[in-house]
């Protein structure tokens, strides 16, 4: 373990460089250790997934591990000097914790897993800068307030301020009626959730929330989220951009459902 902790300790990043989706380093890990190390790189990065990994211009496999929520692509190297090269796809829109493909319709969408967005195609507004979460409730990058209890293994959305609102790319089976709840909670009255609308057309109206008594999770294995009907609305088969707004803000939402 001390030989291990020492070589890794010692191992550094150089010449760290982006350019044309393409990551470039290298590594220095020239102190000896027992095993070997796993060098981890972001699998995806602003709407890119990394294709390729070559080390002294060779391709190498990776793998693929979700550690906190973020997938990590994995490569193992020993000790020495190693030139390091990570290609990335072009940018395009993706969604998040889905294995890039859209959430279905009927079925329930967590709320914190938002599409991963691109320049010039963003998929939230939030008014704040930075998380207003603490530090140690971490689950994906970005100004999206997140809140995250291991006990219940939820991940909600609050801190909410009203006007923002997050995107989702969604897939409806067939065209029909569809009932729609959200998971929600606040120890506020006269709170409204809302609209929630499909390719632009709203298709839900602000839905009355009652007050639930607290927060959300009260990190201790209990919580005071409601399942609140929201109304049944028409959905048409195929995929879609889903937009979910905080409407009159004071709450913690933890998903959406459509059944």
């Amino acid at each position: 373990m001390y030989e291990f902790v020492n070589q890794k300790n010692s191992a550094t990043f150089n010449n760290l460089k982006w350019n044309n989706d393409k990551i470039t380093f290298t590594l220095n890990a020239a102190t000896k250790g027992h095993g070997q190390m796993t060098v981890m790189l972001p699998d995806s990065y602003m709407g890119r997934s990394l294709k390729s990994f070559k080390i002294n211009g060779k391709s190498v496999l990776f793998t693929v591990k979700i550690i906190k929520g973020i997938q990590y692509a994995m490569i193992n190297t020993l000790s020495g000097t190693y030139d390091y090269i990570a290609q990335y796809s072009k940018p395009v829109r993706t969604t998040y914790g889905n294995n890039g493909k859209p959430w279905p319709i009927p079925g329930r969408i967590e709320c914190e897993n938002y599409d991963e967005g691109i320049p010039g195609d963003s998929t939230y507004y939030d008014t704040t800068k930075g998380s207003e979460a603490p530090a140690d409730e971490y689950y994906r990058s970005g100004d999206v307030d997140l809140g995250v209890d291991p006990l219940l293994s939820l991940i909600d959305v609050g801190w909410v301020h009203e006007n923002e609102w997050l995107e989702y790319t969604v897939e409806v089976s067939k065209t029909g009626t569809y009932k729609a709840l959200v998971c929600i909670a606040t120890p506020l009255n006269n709170i409204k959730f809302g609209p929630i609308e499909f390719d632009g057309a709203q298709k839900i109206g602000f839905v009355n929330i009652p007050n639930t008594g607290d927060w959300g999770s009260d990190l201790k294995g209990g919580h005071k989220f409601q399942e609140v009907d929201c109304g049944s609305i028409q959905l048409t088969r195929g995929i879609h951009k889903m937009r979910v707004h905080m409407g009159k803000a004071g709450f913690t939402v933890n998903w959406v459902k459509f059944e």
